[in-house]
């Protein structure tokens, strides 16, 4: 079976190429250490070389770095001379590339199953039909977890990891994008949809406000326009900017998200500009005056009473029970044993212990109290519920 070691290849690419692939064949990678293009370069081995330490300063020379903060190289010394033959004819290597001299020894086990471990090896292994694989898992947004297990069960032999499924999707979006800025790019994305959008800059041409809806979403709200629901999301973009979510009710009791906007304030005027454009697009309701629910967010609350006085507005109360948990939970807790435990004694740490089992029991008591109370089925019941529960 020939090898690289025993051929001549026309350009330096080629060669090193070659080198690469055999290499990994053989369950070891090589990089190329230095090059003179043209005339000659030497690769050698990826462990090869001495960890870096030149961030410490005034080192000794036997100076040897207790970790090496998961840096793969160890000293290997094996490395490949590869040179190009001056003249045409003038040898058996017909002016070509081939391997000159070298050292092939390492001072390091090789095993197939460690190459997932050198990220040379996974990128080599890529091919384009793997990337148009992966390509379509990202334009119809499957999770990378999903994504990595599908892959490795149809090519069991590509060696790929979580991180290199971002950093493909990284490239791929850049080459989706080219030269315009992300919001260019949704904007045209959101025109070739025929989306519902708008958008508002400041004097400094910074994006402050971008609303939009899918069409069949608006139809769908203009349709079932009974109960709204609205709340801000955060943390869902680079940007920093929280995210408008305005949510539909369908008669099966399902929701379906209306639209969505991303603001660079939460305001009275942001939730009013808001409000104004989404229900815009829906169209004026004339035969009922529906019902909002929201958390208690004031600037919202204003708007809301300003844009819709008639329309009855409600507090979501998934978000007043979190407050009840937050504010009232540590109400059950006595001051001095908020301090931190030190020094106890044993007979101490069992008393605390059986303090705080009777406290959690009290706090889950008064939860299932007030969840009663909220459950009241009419107006009479209330009175009389929450009347029993202040007492």
């Amino acid at each position: 079976m020939s090898t690289p070691f025993d051929q001549s290849y026309d350009t330096q690419e080629e060669m090193a190429e070659a080198l690469r692939d055999y290499a990994i064949s053989q369950g070891y990678v090589v990089v190329t250490r230095t090059s003179n293009p043209g005339r000659n370069f030497r690769m050698k081995c990826d462990r090869g070389g001495k960890y870096d330490t030149r961030w410490f300063k005034d080192k000794p020379e036997d100076y040897e770095p207790l970790k090496k903060k998961g840096s793969m190289v160890d000293n290997c010394p094996f490395w490949i001379y590869c040179m190009r033959s001056a003249k045409a004819n003038s040898d058996k290597w017909h002016g070509k590339w081939h391997v000159q001299r070298s050292h092939l020894v390492h001072n390091h086990t090789i095993d197939h199953t460690e190459l997932i471990n050198h990220p040379r090896a996974r990128t080599k292994r890529f091919k384009n039909e793997h990337k148009a694989k992966l390509k379509a898992y990202l334009y119809v947004g499957t999770p990378t977890r999903n994504t990595l297990h599908l892959i490795r069960n149809e090519y069991p032999d590509l060696l790929i990891t979580s991180q290199d499924l971002y950093n493909l999707n990284k490239q791929f979006e850049r080459e989706i994008v080219g030269n315009m800025t992300s919001a260019q790019y949704l904007e045209n994305q959101l025109k070739a949809g025929n989306w519902f959008y708008d958008s508002k800059q400041d004097e400094s041409g910074n994006l402050t406000y971008l609303v939009f809806a899918h069409p069949i979403s608006i139809e769908y709200a203009r349709k079932y326009n009974r109960v709204f629901l609205m709340d801000c999301t955060y943390k869902t973009n680079r940007f920093r900017m929280p995210l408008f979510h305005l949510i539909g009710l369908s008669p099966c009791n399902t929701t379906f998200s209306i639209a969505f906007c991303l603001m660079s304030e939460e305001n009275e005027v942001s939730y009013t500009w808001v409000l104004q454009t989404i229900f815009g697009w829906i169209g004026p309701i004339s035969s009922h005056n529906p019902t909002l629910c929201s958390d208690r967010e004031l600037a919202l609350v204003n708007a809301i009473d300003y844009l819709y006085p008639d329309w009855s507005h409600l507090l979501c109360i998934w978000h007043i029970n979190q407050a009840v948990i937050k504010y009232c939970k540590k109400l059950f807790v006595r001051p001095d044993k908020k301090k931190a435990k030190r020094n106890r004694t044993e007979a101490e740490r069992k008393q605390d212990e059986i303090e705080e089992a009777d406290q959690q029991k009290a706090f889950k008591l008064f939860y299932s109290d007030w969840h009663y109370v909220v459950a009241s089925p009419n107006k009479a019941d209330y009175e009389q519920r929450w009347a029993d529960f202040v007492c």
